[in-house]
């Protein structure tokens, strides 16, 4: 029955009614709105699979009291609805889930630490609800666990468990837009082998030794809002599979180190935005041929804009620089840059090349307009530009 266009819950009674023996229900991505009738489903004990994500189901929690009988339940879906209330501490029943996925509702209270004891478990979202509680340091017993997201619209507070580090199995992990304080260590990493994904947003400190080296190999780097130290980390220098990279607002004082291009060459999306970073930028940074968006506003960078953005960075789409102290003539070769949008190198206002706050310099006013006119924009922002 999923994706389908039901709206009426009526048809749902019927439908139970008829299915003594249900094995498996879909009811994901229609139009069903008010409460769902979980009380119909109580002595459904050989329900393996109960999808209903993507629709306006409305109940309060009280009635997921009904699925804690439901002893062969495997995969449990109720994203993308309007549930609300606490989780009931039975849930911690289901001893056979492998998914458990309550992404995008209402539901609020604590994190039950009986979710600890859902051994089997794989996949759990909690994230865009309303949890006001901290972490559990039970979550760190679900060895089978490989993806684990925590974020969005909680209210997650304290600090993060250490005992996240023994989720061996654990290849994406999100905790984010929380308000979490405290330090996050290597023993947060420590058996995190196969972790591909990391995502934190929240006001943390990411404190390591600075000759640690991760068990993992990352290709997604998510770092909001979480004082990462005064230098750039020495331990990304060991990251060699990244394709998004994202350091902002991350306390990171120093120059952008010369290992950067070479590490970091398939990178696509690079922002090191709203730090403290200062110096010109290493020349490896040609080397990042496959960066689609670049924003490094808001540092303390220096030097000119040099010819190789435009003749190495072919498949630039974007580029922010505001908010720096960079000089000089703009290079020609932008003008080359066939992936910039036609109408972001033709007209003014167009969000493709930011470079507020720079001092530019022109072999005379008139040139500089030309060359903007013609090859690309500039989005001045709240600095002024100066052409000398």
């Amino acid at each position: 029955m999923g994706q389908n266009y039901f709206s009426s819950t009526s048809e749902l009674y019927l439908f139970f009614n008829l299915s003594s023996n249900l094995r498996l229900l879909r009811l994901d991505s229609n139009d069903f709105k008010g409460p769902f009738p979980f009380n119909m489903l109580e002595n459904s004990r050989s329900l393996t699979v109960l999808d209903i994500h993507g629709n306006s189901f409305n109940s309060s929690t009280f009635m997921l009291d009904s699925l804690c009988n439901l002893s062969s339940l495997v995969v449990l879906d109720l994203s993308y609805n309007l549930l609300e209330g606490s989780l009931p501490l039975c849930l911690g029943k289901l001893t056979s889930l492998e998914i458990l996925n309550l992404k995008m509702n209402k539901f609020g209270g604590k994190i039950p630490n009986e979710l600890g004891d859902l051994k089997e478990l794989t996949y759990l979202d909690l994230s865009s609800n309303s949890f006001n509680s901290s972490i559990p340091s039970s979550l760190g017993k679900l060895r089978k666990l490989e993806f684990l997201y925590l974020g969005g619209g909680n209210q997650l507070y304290g600090t993060v468990p250490s005992t996240l580090g023994q989720l061996s199995g654990l290849k994406e992990l999100s905790i984010s837009g929380n308000s979490l304080t405290g330090e996050i260590s290597e023993s947060h990493f420590m058996k995190l082998k196969l972790l591909k994904y990391l995502e934190f947003y929240g006001f943390v400190e990411l404190i390591v030794n600075p000759q640690w080296i991760p068990p993992f190999q990352l290709r997604h780097i998510y770092i909001n809002s979480v004082n990462m130290g005064n230098q750039f980390p020495p331990w990304l220098q060991t990251q060699q599979n990244v394709s998004l990279l994202i350091l902002r607002n991350a306390s990171i004082s120093g120059p952008v180190p010369e290992w950067f291009g070479t590490t970091f060459s398939s990178v696509t999306d690079l922002d090191l935005s709203m730090n403290k970073m200062h110096g010109v930028l290493p020349s490896s940074m040609k080397n990042l041929r496959s960066l689609a968006d670049v924003n490094l506003s808001e540092n303390k960078l220096t030097g000119a804009i040099t010819e190789w953005i435009g003749e190495e960075l072919s498949q630039l789409q974007r580029l922010r620089l505001q908010s720096n102290s960079f000089y000089g003539v703009l290079p020609s070769s932008l003008k080359s840059m066939t992936s910039l949008p036609s109408s972001g190198r033709s007209s003014l206002g167009s969000k493709v090349i930011s470079t507020s706050e720079m001092e530019i310099h022109a072999s005379s006013p008139s040139s500089f307009l030309m060359l903007i006119k013609h090859y690309f924009s500039v989005i001045w922002g709240t600095g002024r530009a100066k052409v000398k």
